[in-house]
């Protein structure tokens, strides 16, 4: 069974970022974020700083 974890990207980005690499560390598969595209960072940049660690 696979596991994601869902990320609304409201927090500031280091935060968020904190929060994926936790997420990894749990032995989560996926980590989403939410594209609302007006209450929540750039999914793209976010995405970016996620993979970056």
């Amino acid at each position: 069974m696979d596991w994601s974890v869902n990320l609304m990207a409201k927090a500031p980005i280091g935060e968020i970022v904190e929060l994926a690499v936790l997420a990894e560390r749990m032995g989560y598969d996926r980590c989403w974020l939410f594209d609302e595209g007006v209450m929540t960072r750039d999914v793209f940049v976010t995405l970016t700083a996620i993979a970056e660690r």
